[in-house]
């Protein structure tokens, strides 16, 4: 996908939201910010064009439905909404409508608001966690998303949501979209991690889901980006971990990473990631995965730590030690929920209802574009 120029280095967006009038409410507000990003996409190279706003359903009216829509059928929302045109015209008028168009929006959108300011955040990082989460969809055994196994005979539709949330900001940095049977996590956040611009330093929080080299080699080549990852530190752990004393201790490691195993490799003791003979950067072959020269030696800091229960924690991190493990534990709560412990004040009382608009490319096997401007949450 081509690089957007986004809010992460854009200076011009956050114009957009200072002339609100102080009467109005922060629903107003958001609202008026929310209409004058959409008219900024619909603008955009690529889009539908003048001839496409003269028409009955523009694409900016259209954005505006997709983003209000909510559960009901497609011909019951419209007529909610007070639209004259058919379901067909819509899902129509909905494929002509380029997937970045509705990325812009989504960018647009969260840097035009309060948000995003350079004094929010810890000790002036911004502090983004990454987690997954599967989101059911209507049954359609056809498309690429649709699961059946052992345990679901009859089958069911799936979606897997890739987001980068802003704990202390609480809005939505960005987000991948993968068909549950072909989720990547890793691969999601390297995708973000090279589709957009980091101008501000950012802490990126993650769970043992994304416990690889190739993900920690990705952020430590990231410019302005770090990391904090909780691992295993049992005998599945990675070889260097594993071989540390089970005690509290913040100490740095390195080794080297190879892609082959000759006498000299085996001699200096390196890290051996075998390479399928079909495989290529960016494969889904994730065990193996490896994007980077070989040798590659990596260089990481180790942050263990015990619990109020007896138990251990372990982190790797790239951070300096000016930061403490103390602040680690505030970046990486030491409970169950992780990082998301953080993110849930937020959330409360909200639950995801559904995602308006998300279109499959490359038969659904490939990374999906992002969704549009605002997830849909209504009360529990």
């Amino acid at each position: 996908m081509e690089r957007l120029e986004n809010r992460h280095n854009s200076d011009t967006q956050t114009a957009i939201f200072e002339e609100a009038s102080d009467t109005l409410s922060i629903a107003d507000m958001l609202k008026r910010t929310l209409e004058r990003t959409i008219t900024s996409g619909e603008d955009m190279p690529g889009s539908l064009g003048q001839t496409a706003r003269n028409q009955k359903l523009p694409p900016a009216t259209l954005i505006k439905f997709l983003i209000a829509a909510e559960g009901g059928s497609l011909a019951k929302e419209l007529h909610r909404a007070g639209i004259d045109a058919t379901p067909a015209a819509v899902s129509q008028r909905r494929r002509q409508i380029p997937p970045a168009v509705f990325r812009k929006v989504f960018l647009d959108f969260t840097s035009s608001s309060a948000y995003g300011q350079q004094n929010h955040g810890y000790k002036g990082y911004r502090v983004l966690a990454c987690d997954g989460t599967a989101i059911n969809m209507a049954r359609d055994p056809g498309a690429s998303s649709f699961v059946c196994n052992n345990s679901a005979p009859k089958g069911y539709n799936q979606l897997h949501l890739s987001p980068l949330f802003d704990i202390y900001d609480r809005t939505y940095f960005d987000a991948v979209i993968q068909p549950a049977p072909h989720k990547d996590e890793p691969g999601a956040l390297v995708e973000m991690l090279k589709r957009n611009d980091f101008n501000r330093k950012t802490i990126i929080v993650l769970d043992r889901g994304y416990e690889s080299y190739n993900v920690m080699a990705h952020l430590m080549n990231t410019p302005n980006v770090y990391f904090v990852l909780r691992v295993k530190h049992n005998h599945s752990a990675m070889r260097e971990i594993a071989r540390l004393p089970m005690l509290e201790l913040d100490c740095d490691i390195a080794f080297t990473i190879s892609t082959t195993q000759t006498n000299e490799d085996k001699r200096n003791r390196h890290i051996y990631l075998p390479q399928p003979k079909k495989s290529k950067p960016g494969s889904t072959t994730r065990r193996a995965r490896w994007d980077f020269p070989s040798p590659y030696t990596m260089r990481l800091r180790i942050v263990r730590f015990q619990l109020d229960n007896g138990n251990f924690e372990t982190l790797v991190t790239s951070l300096p030690r000016s930061f403490t493990v103390d602040d680690l534990k505030e970046i990486y709560p030491s409970n169950p929920a992780g990082a998301a412990g953080r993110a849930k004040p937020s959330s409360e009382g909200l639950r995801l209802v559904h995602i308006p608009h998300c279109g499959l490319k490359n038969g659904g096997r490939g990374l999906i574009p992002p969704p549009p401007p605002l997830f849909i949450f209504e009360k529990a």
